[in-house]
Parts: C-alpha cells; sequence; structure tokens
C-alpha cells in the first residue's frame, strides 16, 4: 500500500465479511519513489512490480 495508507482498512473490511484473505508485505513504494523522477507518474512501475508480487504469491500458494 502506499505510503500514509491507514493499514487496519482493509483487514476490518474483508473481516466484516468473513472473506479471507492473505497480506503480502512487500515494499514495493520505496523502489518506485527510488525509479521514477520527482513529477512522474508512477503507476506503471507500481502496477508491475504488484503484478509480479501477486504472480509469485499465487505459485507459492498453488492458486490458479
Amino acid at each position: 500500500m502506499s505510503e500514509g495508507f491507514p493499514e487496519d482498512i482493509l483487514p476490518t473490511y474483508l473481516e466484516s465479511l468473513d472473506a479471507p484473505y492473505y497480506i503480502i508485505d512487500k515494499d514495493t513504494y520505496s523502489v518506485v519513489k527510488a525509479k521514477v523522477p520527482e513529477g512522474r507518474t508512477t503507476c506503471g512501475l507500481c502496477s508491475r512490480l504488484c503484478r509480479g508480487t501477486l504472480y509469485a504469491f499465487t505459485e507459492e500458494i498453488g492458486a490458479s
């Protein structure tokens, strides 16, 4: 999640729905901030890093 985003919002919401979930703790934010020049959009790199993290995790747990 982005820096400053309240970490309890999504888990609280998912628990209220009784929905199972995982939290993957990986710092992509600092990578994006280090690679993308100030004033440029971070969306492209951030989405690729997040997608790669999700793909790796789905393999790890055997999901399809």
